[in-house]
């Protein structure tokens, strides 16, 4: 009962950094898709983007919780040791390293967008004309 209660004070913290780690890419990586596809293939990206947000965190347990009837080290099992048994040890580290080795692949792309979105060039340059052409009331319109 004690083990239950101390896990509490935790969770806040492990959403707060979940949440941390999840906002930039989706944020960036819509408004990327936005910036570089055409009107008519963004609505499905989008959409398929969203599933796969969607269905990525079920789909981890499912995966995980499949792995936990492998023994721990991927080999057979010490004698009379079977699955159910006190002394089991699931495969649990399979369920990090399986979507560590899928974000990679799909992470590695991410390096190659642009430091600055195109149309953020544009607008920064409109600004940038703007603060050098003074007003005659020396605010800028």
């Amino acid at each position: 009962s004690s083990g239950i209660n101390a896990e509490w004070p935790l969770r806040p913290g492990a959403g707060m950094i979940q949440g941390i780690g999840i906002t930039p890419p989706g944020i960036s990586g819509m408004t990327y898709l936005d910036e570089i596809l055409p009107q008519e293939k963004l609505g499905p990206v989008l959409a398929l983007t969203q599933i796969a947000q969607f269905l990525g965190f079920p789909l981890s347990l499912l995966l995980g919780s499949y792995l936990l009837t492998n023994y721990v080290t991927m080999g057979p099992p010490p004698d009379g040791v079977v699955a159910g048994s006190s002394q089991w040890v699931g495969a649990w580290w399979m369920g990090y390293l399986i979507p560590t080795i899928m974000l990679a692949v799909v992470g590695l792309p991410l390096i190659l967008f642009p430091v600055q979105m195109p149309a953020a060039k544009v607008h920064n340059v409109r600004i940038s004309i703007l603060m050098c052409v003074p007003s005659s009331d020396n605010q800028i319109t």
